[in-house]
């Protein structure tokens, strides 16, 4: 009986893990096609199903940026800036990538003088930091 239970803790354990990136995922996407605020949703809705699931936290900085929501924003890319998700991965690395790719699809542009301006100044300060050290 405790091997049925500890199986089930197991597999509801995965289970959520998988649909709080689920739920990231549908965020990363949702930013993609200017959903912003449905993304945030999405972000905040992984997060309560699994705190630990941190690489969240990249998609929702970036869609409280894309909202003009901009002190929410930045409480997220200064509090992660330093921080690293799953290995070696580094927010850091994480913000940098993201502000390329969305200004590749042509989310960020310069049509939206204010949010581009934000991310200049967000990239910025991230390239400015020491280089992340190797983790071993």
């Amino acid at each position: 009986m405790l091997v049925n239970q500890a199986k089930n803790y197991s597999y509801k354990t995965a289970f959520l893990k998988l649909l709080s990136s689920d739920y990231n995922d549908l965020a990363y996407h949702r930013l993609f096609v200017k959903q912003f605020e449905s993304a945030v949703e999405a972000c905040k809705k992984g997060l309560a199903i699994d705190p630990a699931n941190k690489i969240i936290y990249t998609n929702l900085a970036l869609g409280y940026l894309l909202s003009k929501n901009f002190a929410e924003a930045d409480k997220y890319y200064h509090q992660y800036k330093d921080s690293s998700y799953g290995g070696s991965n580094t927010f850091k690395e994480g913000f940098l990538q993201d502000f390329y790719d969305f200004e590749l699809a042509g989310v960020i542009n310069k049509k939206e003088k204010d949010v581009y301006d934000k991310v200049k100044a967000l990239r910025e300060m991230l390239e400015a930091m020491k280089p992340d050290k190797k983790r071993r």
